[in-house]
């Protein structure tokens, strides 16, 4: 569990997070809003429901490149993941005696098997979050895939141009890895602490 300070620092720095991540949305949605009207609403909850099973599925990349597609879905599944891993830190790190490690030690009435299972979860998309992350950066920076490069004739934004996708792809890639190994060594470490959990 944090300490108080640690506590304001998190939030201070939560809400800093959330401010930029409300801006570079409302910047998307301002950018498309400039292009043709939105449709009408109609049907909403058929369209949810569609829009739903076809980015869980992600059903609009498997239509090429089937291995490619295969590991941009343990991306997808592994970034779905970890968003609630990192809402499980956040509450071992506000609720006292809430705790996640394998065994469930300290959480009184939860069941064994189902910390395990969340854990175990965790530590196989883990895995796949690494391996899908670290083929994306190879196949930009190392192969240097052509068709992530964009024709002579596409007029692009002056950052874009000057390699600011690339820069943005890189910074993601290598914070989503540190973020990820230093969640797997935590639990690790936690697991040495005291007896060998049941």
């Amino acid at each position: 569990m944090l300490t108080t300070i640690e506590k304001i620092i998190f939030i201070v720095l939560a809400i800093t997070a959330a401010g930029f991540t409300f801006h570079g949305f409302k910047t998307i949605i301002d950018s498309v809003r400039k292009g043709r009207p939105a449709p009408e609403l109609k049907n909403i909850p058929a369209s949810l429901l569609k829009a739903g099973v076809m980015v869980l599925f992600q059903q609009t990349i498997f239509k090429a490149r089937k291995v490619l597609s295969a590991i941009h879905m343990g991306l997808f599944f592994g970034l779905i993941t970890y968003a609630v891993i990192n809402l499980m830190d956040v509450l071992e790190g506000f609720v006292p005696g809430f705790d996640l490690v394998y065994g469930g030690k300290h959480i009184p009435n939860a069941p064994t098997g189902l910390v395990n299972a969340f854990n175990l979860i965790a530590d196989v998309m883990s895995m796949f979050l690494l391996i899908a992350i670290t083929v994306f950066l190879v196949r930009r920076f190392i192969v240097k895939d052509k068709a992530l490069t964009f024709r002579e004739n596409v007029l692009l934004n002056p950052k874009v141009k000057a390699g600011g996708q690339a820069r943005d792809s890189l910074t993601v890639g290598v914070l989503v890895i540190m973020h990820v190994i230093a969640h797997v060594l935590s639990q690790a470490y936690r697991l040495t602490e005291g007896a060998d959990p049941l």
